[in-house]
């Protein structure tokens, strides 16, 4: 099965827009046709994310964080990486990635885009996730 990392990126954006590439990607996930990874930092940032920017309820973000989890296996990263030298932050997606053997990270990110791959592991972004899977 496809292993990913979906970038918090992704995931805000699945919450607020209902279709499209990334509506696609998240229910491919949540249907188990491929495997979604994260990390309780990633988990940590998104909560923030919810919080900060977007000033969402504490019962609609617990919500979102039970279904990300719903759909998602939890990894403990053991390997502190430092990767990203423009954004450091997103070393904890490059860090659940390599510990949960991810094949890919889909981000709109583009300090992790100009990257393209770290140890195997593609970093596209979701159209071009979903042209690969569509390839197979």
């Amino acid at each position: 099965m496809t292993k990913v990392v979906l970038d918090n990126n992704i995931t805000v954006s699945s919450i607020f827009w209902k279709k499209g590439n990334i509506k696609e990607i998240v229910d491919k996930a949540i249907n188990r046709e491929i495997k979604n990874l994260t990390s309780e930092a990633i988990i940590d940032e998104l909560e923030d994310v919810l919080h900060r920017k977007f000033s969402h309820p504490p019962e609609i973000i617990k919500r979102e964080i039970e279904l990300l989890k719903g759909y998602s296996d939890i990894v403990d990263p053991k390997q502190k990486l430092k990767v990203v030298k423009d954004d450091p932050d997103d070393d904890k997606i490059i860090e659940a990635a390599v510990e949960g053997k991810a094949d890919y990270i889909i981000t709109y990110d583009n300090h992790l885009l100009k990257l393209k791959e770290f140890r195997g592991i593609k970093i596209v972004s979701p159209k071009e996730f979903l042209d690969i899977l569509n390839q197979k």
